[in-house]
């Protein structure tokens, strides 16, 4: 879930995850490329709550930034997930498998997909 309230206040969020290979940043048009990390924020987003999310261990950030020491489910990074969740692990972030989930070849998808 992402709610975002306007610059930062009150941004929030929460039991996210990322299981992508790679992330990359976008250049700012300087020349300089937008720090990224594995689930939420680049930097600039002023506060923001981050509450038990959670990202593959092995993804590689494009532009070589985040990442360092922010791999908790507050952080940044998410947690560190290094095998594959199965339900169990989504239920227990909140996931509704009986409504809205079901999982297909090993991911998450919605019912309706």
């Amino acid at each position: 879930m992402y709610y975002n309230a306007g610059n930062g206040a009150g941004n929030l969020v929460e039991n996210c995850v990322a299981l992508n290979p790679r992330v990359g940043g976008v250049d700012n048009g300087a020349g300089a490329i937008f720090a990224v990390y594995r689930v939420a924020g680049d930097g600039t987003e002023g506060a923001m709550t981050r509450t038990n999310n959670h990202a593959f261990s092995g993804m590689v950030l494009g532009n070589g930034s985040g990442g360092a020491g922010d791999k908790t489910a507050a952080g940044r990074d998410g947690a560190d997930r290094g095998a594959m969740p199965d339900e169990a692990f989504y239920a227990g972030l909140g996931w509704d498998f009986a409504a809205i989930w079901r999982m297909t070849g090993g991911y998450p998808r919605l019912r309706w997909e």
